[in-house]
């Protein structure tokens, strides 16, 4: 008979049973407890990824029982988890020179090859155990093979293993939703399509499987048959959050935040505390002009998760677009609290600075942005900017033309080119603003915009002109 391992079901009894182990370890008085209990108590330690208190628990529980077999398989886990390989080798070896029909032997031994990457031996190992397993074991056996597979990128071969399961249960949900996964990391879309319309067929009112349908649809990139499942799941239960909140995400993504937001307001009428689905339609509002409502539903949001960083930042957006700097600086502040990884957050604060010319501050801020987002382009052009205005003209040099390695902005140009010839190197300047005008003439007047005196140089005007005219 086979021990299958699992999660123990964690309730107040085995609570206590955890307690009483702790404190033996603690008073490192011996207390007995049977083979069954030392097993889940391994199990929940390894679950929750304590090694030292598992090794403890092995340790004590074989001094207490050195003959069970469920205890020594469960050294052999323990052995591969913490990759002591030929321990678990020799341990593996000993149980099958006297119990050659355990399952659970090969299954071990198996999952030991596919540790240390000897696929085919896994395969043959986990094979052998399946033929050696009673049917009501076989099941929990294959998920446990699979899981293995899957944690080691082995997807193909999961895949043979999780069709074996639906040819047991072919109404197993679990098995076809990581049926689903490994076709996607295949790269295999349409055969993941194909097996859950095959099971639609079996069961079709099934709305979480119309649901994943959708999005695999969703990651075919056909929108229209992933809105269509999607809808077929809200008809079939119209409670289903998930489909409301997958279709108003679909056409918040297509920018049609009309649509979006009927979606959500109908998610919200069936589960009034759907945190996302307030933050989201607070997205929707904004983005159609509805400021007041956004301002709402972001503060709803709040009411429900006061740390929720994007809602705060949310705010702090409609009071800057209201020109209410100082307003969207506290709150522009207080999601950066929350949440310091997001350049988002960063390039606002630095904007403000730089708009309230806090010069020093923006550039510091305009780095964070850089530190978390070197792709970010306009950060560094406005930080170009901070060092120009702060008259650190050769700071502002070094960092267009490392900047132009990268990115083509023409503001670089005219940044370069104005910052030399600030340095009175005038030749040098005019050719870095021609290079500008070069590639976009019509950004040079966002440039004068900035730095309105670049007219005042005569021969920079003649060049100008002479661009214009062409």
């Amino acid at each position: 008979m086979m021990h299958i391992p699992d999660k123990f079901n964690y309730n107040e009894d085995f609570s206590d049973i955890l307690k009483q182990f702790d404190e033996m370890l603690t008073l490192e008085r011996a207390k007995y407890f049977d083979v069954e209990i030392f097993t889940e108590i391994i199990n929940y330690l390894i679950d929750t990824n304590q090694k030292e208190k598992a090794k403890q628990a092995l340790k004590i529980g074989l001094k207490q029982h050195p003959n069970a077999e469920e205890l020594i398989l469960k050294d052999a886990q323990f052995s591969i988890i913490t990759q002591n390989f030929k321990r678990a080798k020799n341990i593996l070896k000993d149980l099958l020179n006297t119990n050659k029909a355990d399952a659970e032997i090969y299954y071990y031994l198996g999952k030991l090859q596919l540790a240390t990457d000897k696929l085919n031996k896994a395969i043959r190992y986990f094979d052998s155990a399946l033929t050696l397993a009673e049917i009501d074991e076989k099941i929990s056996l294959l998920y446990m093979i699979t899981d293995d597979l899957m944690d080691k990128g082995e997807y193909h071969s999961a895949v043979n293993y999780l069709h074996q399961v639906l040819e047991i249960d072919q109404y197993d949900f679990e098995a076809l939703i990581d049926l689903g996964t490994c076709y996607k990391e295949l790269n295999q879309i349409s055969h993941a399509i194909e097996e859950f319309d095959k099971y639609l067929d079996r069961d079709p009112f099934n709305e979480m499987i119309w649901h994943q349908l959708g999005n695999l649809y969703e990651y075919k990139n056909d929108t229209k048959m992933a809105l269509d499942a999607y809808e077929f799941a809200a008809a079939i239960e119209p409670e289903y959050a998930s489909a409301y909140f997958s279709i108003a995400l679909i056409y918040s993504r297509d920018e049609q935040y009309d649509k979006a937001i009927n979606y959500l307001e109908e998610l919200i009428s069936h589960e009034g505390k759907n945190l996302h689905a307030y933050f989201y339609l607070a997205e929707s509002y904004y983005q159609t002009g509805q400021k007041d409502q956004a301002m709402l539903n972001f503060e709803k949001t709040l009411s429900l998760d006061p740390d929720f960083a994007d809602a705060w930042f949310g705010i702090g957006e409609i009071y800057y677009d209201e020109n209410k700097i100082t307003e969207s600086l506290v709150y522009v502040r207080k999601a950066i609290k929350i949440d310091p990884e997001e350049p988002l957050f960063w390039l606002r604060l630095a904007t403000i600075q730089q708009s309230m010319k806090y010069l020093t501050y923006a550039v510091k801020s305009y780095k964070k942005v850089i530190k978390l987002d070197p792709f970010d382009e306009k950060a560094r052009v406005h930080l170009a900017e901070c060092h120009f205005e702060l008259k650190e003209y050769q700071e502002t040099i070094e960092l267009c033309e490392t900047a132009l390695e990268t990115f083509r902005d023409p503001a670089f140009y005219y940044l370069w080119g104005a910052a030399l010839v600030e340095k009175e190197e005038l030749t040098d300047g005019l050719n870095k603003i021609e290079s500008g005008l070069k590639k976009d003439k019509e950004a040079f007047n966002n440039f004068v915009y900035f730095y309105p005196k670049i007219l005042s140089f005569d021969a920079v005007k003649k060049l100008v002109n002479l661009y214009e005219g062409l």
